[in-house]
């Protein structure tokens, strides 16, 4: 090993400690408090669930979306409801065909 490797290598050796030691420790924010809101935007589930997408919960199960989130302490959903969500042909714009029946029937859901 050269000199200069080995100067390099002890100085590397001494400096990281301190580095690290700069590094921001983040703790739990919690506990939350009982009447904490934690929410989630279901607007898309069912045009993601007629789609055919599956949802898996922290054991890899397949599993409801809505449990899988109830599971996980969310207890307030936020639901957007489009005055006129389809086109000429019927069609959503992509941002969601929620109208007054799909977003009725995902607030009482489950």
């Amino acid at each position: 090993m050269t000199p200069k490797t080995l100067i390099l290598a002890l100085a590397l050796a001494w400096a990281t400690p301190l580095l690290a030691a700069d590094q921001p420790v983040i703790g739990s924010a919690g506990p939350w408090p009982a009447d904490f809101i934690k929410g989630a935007d279901i607007s898309s589930l069912a045009e993601l669930e007629k789609q055919g997408a599956k949802f898996y919960n922290a054991d890899n199960q397949q599993q409801d979306a809505i449990a899988i989130l109830k599971a996980s302490g969310i207890n307030t959903i936020r639901l957007r409801l489009w005055v006129d969500p389809r086109d000429g042909s019927g069609q959503t714009y992509g941002g969601g065909g929620n109208d007054l029946t799909t977003t009725l029937a995902l607030a009482k859901a489950r």
